[in-house]
């Protein structure tokens, strides 16, 4: 038996590729509520033997609410793993989130289960330390637990025994000199994930193709719009200009999509300009889509604007380096320090706004 912590639509989208490639196991997805779960946008799960576990998130709460939640989360969990004595291998996506840590502990402790921490985001590549204070970390034990670690940057999690990437000659100095971790490439199922999300892919191929035959569109503009949490106050303004600048062309069809954790939707102008797409699908979606269109001369070429999300590194990783990919990381909208991952955008050929 599998076991994965999933907090993000991206999350399931590659618990989904790696269940398929060991579809002769039983597969338990546990489902954090930290995004907007709407079953609209579930995929098809019966082709592979999975069980989904669905529990509260704790994102976007107070931080003593956070760690309430946390704490019943860890009590739920415990419950949900004490009814399985063979669990072979555990995904952790967030190997920061107690709740994660508790099942990668349990299930090492009591099943010797392989723990393989896959990546999510740029912090697999990028040498970047968390701050952790004396008095928080203790804090946190006495909520948690001795089982609890507060981490140096992610994958540092001392049980995690493989590290699953998109690019793994990219990795992180960290990570590559962490002891005992084995780091391997993460699979990107196609077939499967096409199979799995048909009916969703589907409405959203019918909805972009409409408008390329309507307005005679050879070129898709995408804009994954970065959560507003991390960005400046400039945001709308910044976004407004580069949607004008790419978008009054002919033959141009812009495409933008919310990260699924926004609550604050904030480019209103966005309505009039182009397609908004369903902000619970994985942007994973978005370039299997445009991927196709791309194959079939659909269209000639894409640009897809981004920010540090791990959508930019996906977006590499579906397309492939084509000429006829451009992938641009809009640096000013953002507070973050970008010279940590110029070296990763310079081997990804990612450009930088």
């Amino acid at each position: 038996m599998y076991i994965y912590a999933i907090h993000t639509p991206y999350h399931l989208f590659r618990a989904l590729s790696i269940a398929w490639r060991n579809k002769t196991k039983s597969h338990i997805f546990i489902i954090f509520g930290d995004f907007l779960v709407n079953n609209r946008y579930m995929p098809n799960l019966e082709t592979v033997n999975i069980d989904v576990v669905l529990l509260e998130g704790s994102y976007k709460k107070g931080i003593i609410t956070r760690n309430l939640v946390q704490r019943e989360l860890i009590s739920k969990v415990d419950g949900i793993l004490k009814l399985h004595n063979k669990i072979e291998k555990v995904y952790l996506f967030a190997d920061h989130i107690p709740v994660s840590q508790y099942i990668g502990f349990y299930c090492k402790k009591n099943c010797d289960s392989v723990v393989v921490k896959v990546e999510d985001g740029m912090e697999a590549y990028v040498d970047y330390m968390y701050k952790n204070s004396k008095f928080a970390t203790f804090l946190k034990k006495v909520i948690y637990g001795r089982f609890y670690e507060p981490l140096d940057y992610q994958g540092a999690f001392s049980f995690n025994d493989y590290l699953l990437v998109s690019f793994p000659n990219c990795v992180s100095s960290n990570l590559r000199r962490k002891f005992g971790l084995r780091i391997g490439k993460l699979p990107t199922d196609l077939s499967f994930v096409r199979k799995a999300y048909e009916d969703i892919l589907f409405g959203v191929k019918q909805i972009i193709y409409s408008k390329i035959c309507d307005k005679g569109v050879r070129e898709l503009i995408i804009v994954l719009l970065p959560l507003s949490e991390i960005t400046r106050d400039n945001i709308e303004s910044v976004y407004a200009q580069l949607i004008s600048e790419h978008s009054r062309d002919v033959g141009k069809l812009l495409l933008a999509k919310y990260h699924p954790r926004e609550h604050r939707y904030y480019m209103g102008s966005l309505n009039s300009s182009g397609i908004i797409l369903p902000q619970e699908i994985p942007a994973e979606l978005v370039h299997v889509v445009v991927k196709e269109f791309l194959e079939k001369q659909v269209i000639e070429k894409v640009l897809i604007l981004g920010n540090i999300s791990t959508s930019l590194l996906t977006a590499r990783d579906i397309l492939g380096f084509s000429s006829n990919v451009t992938i641009r990381a809009v640096a000013q909208a953002v507070d973050y320090n970008f010279s940590l991952l110029e070296s990763l955008y310079r081997n990804l050929h990612i450009e930088l706004a």
